[in-house]
């Protein structure tokens, strides 16, 4: 399990790693600040900084803005950094911050590290409540981030460097695992399903299917035993959330069903979606 608990978000950088993200010639300051808390599923700790000297430092996870732990040169962040557990409550102060960091358009870097240790838990305040009270469509920052993506996935390739590329395998073929990754959408981050020793089908950033593919690799067996003590019979349909962590906001799921096995990495609350979704697959 350890490997699982070990998954890393799908992060654009490395963390540790200094990087302009909005300013001139480039995405709207404020929009790419949302955007890179968006693409933020496991806890991390954002700095945002500018020219002017500005900065203002965040604990992110599960698309949420947890709490605000430092600020400098920003009026009114004193309503926010006072708050041990953002929610809803805090949406026009938070906004209020954020606007008043990029004035000016500024060109704003953000560093990312691992998070860490605090006091109590934080659900946190969603990106996208922010993204509406700031009229920031952050559906188009996406688009525009992916296809940015695929031009630089395409450069790459042109290069023809020798380096293998990634690529996604194609979808399992029309049954109940496909139904039940359809139904989770976007919230089932990445998975992997493996039939035995064959994969069928694998979907996500690489960073968070690796581990996923490790861990079947050395576990299968093991995680058999474990779904057939939680069915009546050996090889019976079973869904379960091998763990969840509140502070990085996902969990790991494991599915078996039709000779197979789903593992897969669920963004926040995994509870109410495996359950539409498995009752939905069921028919």
């Amino acid at each position: 399990m350890a490997r699982l608990r070990a998954l890393q978000a799908p992060a654009t950088f490395a963390p540790g790693a200094l990087r302009v993200i909005g300013g001139p010639g480039m995405a709207s300051p404020l929009a790419a600040l949302l955007r890179e808390i968006n693409e933020t599923l496991l806890g991390r700790s954002l700095v945002f900084s500018t020219e002017a000297g500005a900065s203002l430092s965040l604990d992110v996870a599960g698309r949420r803005v947890l709490r605000v732990t430092a600020a400098s040169g920003i009026a009114g962040a004193e309503a926010c950094l006072g708050v041990p557990a953002l929610d809803d409550a805090n949406r026009e102060d938070l906004a209020g911050v954020f606007s008043t960091l990029v004035a000016g358009d500024a060109t704003l870097r953000v560093i990312a590290a691992p998070l860490g240790r605090s006091e109590g838990l934080s659900v946190g305040l969603p990106v996208a409540r922010l993204a509406d009270h700031l009229g920031i469509d952050l559906n188009d920052e996406i688009a525009d981030a992916a296809e940015a993506v695929e031009g630089e996935a395409e450069a790459v390739e042109s290069v023809g460097d020798g380096a293998e590329p990634h690529v996604q395998a194609d979808p399992a073929p029309p049954g109940f695992l496909p139904t039940f990754i359809a139904r989770m959408g976007d919230g089932l981050t990445a998975w992997l399903i493996r039939a035995g020793t064959e994969e069928q089908g694998r979907s996500g950033p690489e960073e968070m299917v690796a581990p996923l593919e490790d861990f079947l690799n050395d576990e299968a067996d093991a995680l058999m035993q474990q779904l057939d003590r939680m069915t009546q019979a050996a090889g019976e349909p079973v869904c379960t959330v091998l763990g969840n962590d509140l502070v990085s906001g996902h969990s790991i799921l494991c599915l078996r069903a039709e000779g197979a096995v789903l593992l897969g990495v669920v963004a926040g609350d995994a509870a109410g979606k495996v359950l539409a979704a498995w009752n939905a697959a069921r028919g």
